[in-house]
């Protein structure tokens, strides 16, 4: 999977939790945006209340989300330029997943501070959309040895652009991630929150 599904899919899946897990209704048309939402406008309307991202966004910083959902790719890609691994390897582990998901709940506990745990949730939903558990003597490092599965730099940049150009679930996950990302912009300028995100997380 790609920039687009990692990003959109994780964003999706979160804010699908969060709003299931606190019983809101992820549409809540306030005074305040009946008051800048013509009534001609109903897809500003919609946009505007929707709630479920504002309210996980009081939580966890989406940009931290965000990051943790390529965090995996944007650490072992450039190791498998580099002739380390095939461009999956130390940080699509289940251990290193679990190491900073463990860090995260403590910072959370005695700070608290969320930003470790968001990290780490983007991280797991990465592997996750990778199914790196098809792949167990990387997600399952070390139980099976000390190295990764390498197929040289050409070889898993050719993979990625069979995968871009023939797989059909990657092509789909990417359309559908990339639309994910779409409608959370046109939430956040709706709400008028895009620079409050981008400068604090926050939407």
């Amino acid at each position: 999977m790609f920039v687009f599904g990692h990003v959109g899919l994780t964003l999706a899946g979160a804010v699908l939790v969060h709003g299931l897990l606190s019983h809101q209704s992820p549409i809540a048309i306030s005074d305040n945006v009946a008051q800048t939402a013509p009534a001609n406008s109903p897809a500003k309307s919609f946009f505007s209340g929707f709630t479920w991202f504002a309210s996980l966004g009081r939580y966890i910083d989406l940009r931290i989300l965000i990051v943790g959902a390529m965090f995996p790719d944007i650490i072992d890609k450039p190791l498998g330029i580099l002739g380390f691994g095939n461009g999956r390897s130390i940080t699509h582990t289940l251990l290193i997943t679990f190491i900073v998901l463990f860090i995260g709940i403590i910072l959370h506990k005695r700070i608290p501070m969320t930003a470790v745990l968001a990290l780490a949730i983007g991280m797991a939903s990465h592997l996750v959309l990778d199914e790196m558990w098809m792949t167990q003597r990387t997600f399952f490092w070390p139980l099976w040895g000390w190295t990764f599965p390498s197929e040289g730099t050409r070889g898993w940049l050719d993979n990625w652009l069979v995968e871009l150009t023939g797989n059909w679930q990657i092509i789909i996950s990417e359309i559908s991630g990339l639309a994910i990302i779409i409608f959370f912009v046109m939430v956040l300028i709706s709400r008028k929150r895009l620079f409050s995100f981008l400068n604090r997380g926050q939407c």
